[in-house]
């Protein structure tokens, strides 16, 4: 077996591995006031009232809308397994730095560091864990999408920086703001 399809063969059974625990995991736990889903905030108007001048990325089999003024970067790679690239896309802008990445790893996340959480995109709840870091001051949301009828994954990684004059609710609001905005497309 030549390097990249051990490579390949080893992070697809880590990938299924994980996929696997999480859900599991989650099912598994007794309710916990500190463990209990975050919840699912509603914007209170619509991500294009709140923010003008958006764009729409639409690539690598996923859509959503950013503020014009952020910044966007893909490092995408074709693999010739999947119909979709692999890499990464990087939106960041105003303290936020969002990621996507089709068909990347997903990592660790330490029960005592991260917190499961149930995130609703596309009317569908999703598991993924989120991350309060008092010490930089960063909140993060994670979860995993997957394109229907495919084996082929995002792995979201969503943080906004807090400060005197952006709470964690504000923070929050506009992750999910974004989150409300995604969409799997062909």
């Amino acid at each position: 077996m030549n390097k990249k399809n051990l490579f390949l063969s080893i992070f697809a059974i880590t990938v299924v591995l994980i996929l696997i625990f999480i859900p599991m995991k989650i099912k598994n736990q007794e309710p916990n006031p500190s463990k209990l889903p975050i919840d699912v905030i509603k914007p209170i108007q619509a991500l294009k009232d709140n923010i003008p001048d958006l764009k729409t990325y639409s690539n690598a089999g996923i859509e959503f809308k950013y503020p014009a003024n952020w910044t966007l970067s893909e490092n995408l790679v074709k693999l010739p397994t999947i119909a979709f690239p692999a890499g990464e896309i990087r939106i960041s802008g105003d303290g936020y730095l969002f990621s996507i990445g089709p068909n990347s790893g997903f990592g660790e996340f330490p029960s005592d560091q991260y917190k499961t959480v149930q995130v609703k995109v596309e009317n569908e709840n999703i598991a993924g864990v989120e991350q309060l870091d008092n010490l930089n001051q960063r909140y993060a949301l994670i979860f995993g999408l997957y394109r229907p009828g495919s084996n082929e994954f995002y792995f979201i990684r969503l943080s906004g920086s807090l400060s005197a004059t952006r709470s964690l609710s504000e923070v929050k609001q506009r992750i999910m703001d974004f989150v409300d905005t995604i969409k799997i497309v062909n």
